[in-house]
């Protein structure tokens, strides 16, 4: 479906999602994930989980180059100095990690200033130890998957 994506000018896709005549494909997508990034009504456990999942498949958009780089270095720093989102430190956190474990090795390659911006920032909430001891070893663990060139260990 993603090679489907790229500039398409499609009016359905699947029985549920209907994609106004104007609005190319891609372009709905991006709006939509972007309006379940910001999305904060309904059951904070449910919400999370959902931030979580949107978060993978933001990723996955990234890496078949959907999302483009500056959109990716957005939603990342949105993660670390938020304007618009109310969650917490713990929660944002878990949803950068289900970010960089789907398009990490990607992002390390396109953009790596940025990625090294980013793990300064995850060692500085690992050392204060802002979080909660959970999210402590999720930010732990891809701190030791970048370390092991985005391997997973065994």
């Amino acid at each position: 479906m993603i090679t489907l994506l790229h500039n398409q000018q499609l009016s359905t896709c699947g029985p549920d999602i209907v994609v106004p005549p104007q609005c190319s494909l891609r372009r709905y997508i991006l709006d939509h994930v972007q309006a379940q990034f910001y999305s904060s009504s309904g059951d904070a456990e449910e919400l999370q989980k959902k931030k979580c999942t949107n978060a993978q498949f933001m990723g996955h958009l990234f890496r078949h180059e959907v999302l483009n780089g500056k959109i990716a270095v957005q939603i990342i720093s949105e993660l670390f100095h938020p304007k618009k989102l109310v969650d917490s430190l713990n929660n944002r956190m878990e949803v950068l990690c289900n970010l960089l474990r789907v398009a990490g090795d990607y992002f390390e390659m396109t953009n790596p200033t940025k990625m090294d911006k980013c793990f300064r920032f995850i060692n500085q909430v690992l050392r204060a130890g802002l979080t909660s001891f959970r999210i402590r070893v999720v930010l732990e663990n891809m701190v030791s998957l970048r370390a092991n060139n985005w391997t997973p260990s065994k």
